[in-house]
């Protein structure tokens, strides 16, 4: 599919966001990430970030994504976006850092909504919903 959605082994690769900074932060009982006009919903616990490596300190730990940290976020540039079909979103940002949201046993713990081209969220328990606009 073209619009920088396409289908993959076992996913899907998004680079509609390439390149395009995190410039709106939207905070209540989850985070929302404006990309240029597409949006990422994370609904927390769940996610974690991870920073990138640090000259002479190897690869950062997985640091769970928690409202207050959210501003952390806000400019950073999307790198690379991969939605995989158990449900796990992946984020890389252009700095090194990288963001993975898993699925949730009980409710839906993210969403990536690609304007006018896709909706992806998981479903509960593991999977993914898809929906494509095109």
């Amino acid at each position: 599919m073209s619009y920088g959605v396409a289908r993959t082994g076992n996913g899907w690769h998004i680079t509609a966001l390439n390149g395009v900074g995190v410039g709106q932060l939207v905070l209540d009982d989850r985070i929302r990430l404006r990309v240029g006009s597409h949006e990422i919903e994370l609904r927390p616990p769940g996610a974690e970030l991870v920073e990138g490596a640090v000259e002479g300190a190897g690869e950062g730990a997985a640091v769970a994504v928690e409202l207050g940290m959210a501003p952390g976020l806000l400019r950073r540039v999307v790198a690379g976006v991969r939605v995989l079909d158990e449900g796990v979103l992946r984020v890389g940002f252009a700095d090194g850092a990288r963001l993975a949201a898993p699925s949730a046993a009980e409710r839906v713990a993210w969403s990536l909504a690609v304007r006018g081209t896709a909706f992806f969220a998981p479903r509960p328990g593991g999977g993914l919903t898809v929906r494509l606009l095109n």
